[in-house]
């Protein structure tokens, strides 16, 4: 009776196996042998972003301050990022912030724009990267398998949070030369730039916007 009761349950278990590998090949070949996405997610991602009329979007500008920045060095970005070493080197952040003025207004007249309008994909534009000294990649190696469901690059947040830094640095400098409508300008523009990267709905888009 036991030894029946066993030959019993292996042939469930093997039935149950079957099922489980049979039901998605089912499926699979119904579907032609190829995914089937009904939704494009990329879309949905840049809904927003393709809302903004291709005039008024703030990539453009924003882009090309990103350009200008490449030439800035690392020590030069420690500088701007690190509010605690701006009085004790005032002159250096001073000089530096002279030398991107023309940078720092284009930042400003950005922030007007009603949105950023940055589209997001698995690849961005050779120009962008190559203006910066960079290559233009996929997200992922074509070695990488399986492959993603989705790949989007996000080059436009760390970006965004550098010139944001600049902008909290030009404003405090301004602060300290008692210089308040260039104050108002560049704090007013900080906070507008932090709008821009929520235009994803993704996660670490939301959290850089709230991190400025």
């Amino acid at each position: 009776m036991r030894s029946k009761l066993k030959l019993v349950a292996i042939w469930l278990f093997v039935l149950l196996v079957m099922l489980c590998a049979g039901v998605p090949t089912l499926l699979w070949s119904m579907g032609g042998g190829e995914p089937s996405i009904a939704v494009d997610y990329e879309a949905k991602l840049n809904e927003q972003a393709a809302a903004v009329p291709e005039g008024e979007r703030a990539w453009p500008i924003v882009r090309e301050v990103s350009i200008r920045f490449a030439g800035l060095d690392e020590t030069d970005r420690e500088l701007i990022a690190d509010a605690d070493v701006w009085m004790s080197e005032r002159t250096r952040l001073s000089n530096l912030l002279k030398e991107y003025e023309a940078e720092r207004d284009l930042l400003v007249r950005a922030s007007t724009r009603p949105g950023l309008g940055f589209m997001t994909s698995e690849i961005q534009p050779d120009d962008y990267y190559a203006a910066r000294g960079e290559k233009n990649r996929p997200s992922t190696p074509d070695s990488v398998e399986p492959a993603m469901l989705l790949e989007v690059l996000l080059p436009h947040l760390g970006e965004l949070r550098m010139q944001a830094r600049f902008l909290n640095a030009d404003a405090w400098m301004a602060a300290e030369s008692g210089d308040r409508t260039r104050f108002i300008e560049s704090a007013t523009a900080m906070l507008l730039l932090s709008g821009f990267p929520r235009e994803q709905p993704i996660l670490i888009s939301q959290m850089v916007g709230f991190a400025k």
